[in-house]
């Protein structure tokens, strides 16, 4: 079964195409040499499995040409796509994969991945605590995950129509909001963010009592919505004025409508914590190539290389060196004070996706599924 959250991911790398956005590369940024020797890789493939876009071989450029290696990347549709892979003949064959931080407790719980010696990522020590010691990347004292890039989940406005985002998304029930919304087609983000509304602690950890007071609050909501759709009809639509506000956006469709002759602004809600994400590197079990494996990922959460990476991807960076070198414009598209603070209780702890199977009272992603139908009917 493929997970509504695996398509968000899926359509941002759709977005960013349809954009034309401009890549950045290493001109300008002055060569680079990570503090680990490359020389036990030189030579050697890389296998790569995950998401487009995190094998860039413009954040690449140093492991490339220090090892004289190649990346032989696999991509992949979904969080599903990438486990079955790695149980159906992946591992023994795979050196590197890239995935949501919602599937790897997945990934650990099924035994897919192998402990990192973070001896052997030096450049780690620079990633923001609140990602490297994420919960979801640590299991009995081990670290399996070194996160690449992360992102929220803003609300854009047109600022001729409103000042601001409204306080709460539960606000987006007011009257005021008729015919001036557009939301994103992602069961659990949007439901997600109304549970967060309606104050539950975890918001993707809910019984159905709390589920159908979800789905009462976004139906209330509904009523003002004009379309349910990807990034690029969201933005289609508020620049064509047919809208205003949507919330369950992405920064960069202030610059892609910018692109189209259109001001659109960026933010988040004033009380209700939206939800955070986060892309990671790990190596699964019996990889054959771990010093081509360590290499590449020392080098992708380096300073420079991973400016490049949250330049090309749209995303937040996750190494604190690298913010300096993003340039002003897109540097400025994430609030950096997001990804501060104690690891345990930030909000890049929290699963945007239900479990699985139901826990205890705790209902599961079908009971989700059904509610986001109903909503969509």
């Amino acid at each position: 079964m493929t997970h509504d959250l695996s398509l968000l991911r899926q359509s941002r790398r759709g977005f960013m195409k349809s954009a034309g956005l401009a890549a950045m590369t290493m001109t300008g940024l002055g060569s680079y040499a990570g503090s680990l020797s490359l020389a036990n890789a030189a030579g050697t493939p890389l296998s790569f499995a995950g998401w487009q876009g995190e094998d860039d071989p413009a954040a690449a450029a140093e492991f490339l040409k220090s090892t004289g290696s190649t990346i032989d990347a696999v991509y992949v549709n979904s969080g599903d796509e990438l486990l079955t892979k790695l149980r159906s003949g992946g591992l023994g064959s795979i050196d590197v994969v890239s995935q949501n931080k919602d599937y790897i407790p997945l990934a650990i719980k099924s035994k897919l991945l192998q402990p990192l010696d973070l001896s052997r990522i030096p450049n780690a020590a620079k990633i923001y605590p609140v990602l490297a010691k994420a919960p979801w990347a640590q299991s009995d004292g081990e670290t399996y995950a070194i996160p690449l890039s992360w992102g929220d989940s803003p609300i854009v406005w047109d600022p001729k129509k409103w000042d601001a985002p409204p306080e709460k998304y539960s606000d987006l029930a007011d009257a005021k909001y008729k015919g001036q919304l557009v939301c994103l087609d992602d069961a659990y983000s949007i439901l997600w963010l109304f549970s967060s509304s309606l104050g539950h602690p975890d918001p993707s950890k809910i019984t159905q009592a709390q589920l159908d007071d979800v789905l009462k609050l976004a139906n209330s909501v509904k009523k003002n919505i004009v379309l349910v759709g990807s990034f690029g009809d969201m933005t289609d639509v508020m620049v064509r004025g047919d809208a205003s506000m949507a919330f369950a956006g992405w920064e960069l469709m202030v610059e892609m409508a910018a692109a189209k002759g259109a001001v659109l602004k960026s933010g988040l809600t004033g009380k209700d914590k939206g939800f955070l994400w986060s892309d990671a590197y790990s190596i699964p079990r019996d990889a054959p190539n771990l010093d081509a494996a360590y290499a590449f990922i020392n080098t992708m959460v380096g300073a420079e290389a991973n400016a490049i990476l949250a330049v090309n991807t749209g995303s937040g960076a996750a190494n604190a060196d690298a913010v300096a070198l993003i340039p002003a414009e897109k540097r400025n598209q994430y609030n950096y004070a997001l990804v501060d603070g104690d690891p345990a209780t930030n909000a890049m702890s929290l699963s945007v996706l239900p479990p699985l199977v139901p826990e205890g009272d705790i209902v599961g992603i079908a009971a989700w599924r059904m509610a986001w139908q109903e909503f969509r009917a």
